[in-house]
Formats: C-alpha cells, structure tokens, sequence
C-alpha cells in the first residue's frame, strides 16, 4: 500500500455485542497493517477482572465509568483498529469524541443474528440467555436505545450474511475511497 492510500488509525469498530467487531477488527488490522486493540480486553486488563465480574461486583454504572475513561483516553493515541464494546458509546459527547479522533465504523447485524451468536454464550453481563424470547426482546430494546449514537459512524456496513473476512475486505475498500 502506497503512503498516498495509507489510512490513518485509528479505525473504531461499533455495535452491538455478537456482532463480531473482535473478530473483524483482528482481520482489517492485519489487511491495514495495524495493530489491533480490544476495549473490553483493556478494561478486563486494568480492572484485573473479567467484565462479568466487574458487573456483578460494582454495578453497570462502575463498569461503564472506567469504560469511559479508557476510550476516551485511548482514542486520542491510538494507531491501529480497536474493537468497542457494545455499549462504549454511551452517550453523544463520546460518540463526537470518538468520530474526532479516528474512524467510526458501524457493524450493523440483524438483530436476529445477534441473538443467536449471543446465545451461545454465557458470558454476556447485559444478557440473560436461558430464555431466547427475552434475549431477543432485550437486544431488540438495546438496539433501540444504541442505533442513534451507532448509525452516526463514519461507515456503516450491513453484515448480512457476509463472513468476517468478506467485511473486512469490503471495510478496508471504503476506507482507501475515503482515504485517497
């Protein structure tokens, strides 16, 4: 990739949980040539616990206020593509400080799909997952109150059926439009 195409990090993945921004995010890092970061990774590193316990331990407000002060700390010397988690952008401020210092990129999944990736997996604090009516009921209401601050990114890309590497490809494409 010549220096005249060379996007410049960092490069934001959103969404909502399930909608594999991690393993998106690992593919366009390699395609850029950037390291690739994961905030809940972080917060799970500086916290010295995992996002579950942090939750059960000291509450969504606790977890969400050092969630918070990483991205907004983080964003600003990031050189690579780092991977939200699904409620990082909590309120319009952030969103504007994350569209500030980098690119902001939608994974948008239906929210079927979500459900079905999120109930395979126990792990998720926001999500009871032994009933996949109310599952799909709370990603419905999450998706409602998260779309307005999701859908302001700089890119949108509708998942679809597509595999990880097919979105990162086509993710990697509109940035080097936008870049040249």
């Amino acid at each position: 990739m010549s220096n005249r195409n060379r996007i410049k990090p960092p490069v934001i993945l959103c969404g909502m949980m399930g909608t594999g921004k991690s393993t998106i995010g690992k593919l366009l890092a390699a395609k850029l040539r950037f390291p690739f970061y994961d905030l809940d990774s972080m917060i799970e590193n500086r916290a010295g616990k995992s996002i579950p316990e942090l939750f059960e331990e000291s509450g969504e407000a606790a977890f969400r206020k050092l969630e918070r002060e990483l991205l907004t700390e983080f964003v600003q010397t990031c050189d690579g593509v780092l991977a939200l988690g699904g409620g990082s952008l909590q309120n319009q401020h952030i969103t504007d400080h994350v569209k500030l210092y980098g690119w902001l990129v939608y994974i948008d999944t239906p929210a079927e799909e979500i459900t079905n990736r999120v109930l395979r997996k126990s792990n998720r604090p926001m999500i009871e997952t032994n009933n996949p009516e109310k599952t799909m009921e709370r990603i419905e209401q999450l998706l409602e109150t998260r779309t307005p601050l999701y859908s302001q990114a700089h890119i949108t890309i509708k998942t679809g059926s597509k595999s990880a590497e097919n979105v990162a490809t086509e993710i990697a494409k509109m940035l080097k439009m936008y870049a040249a």
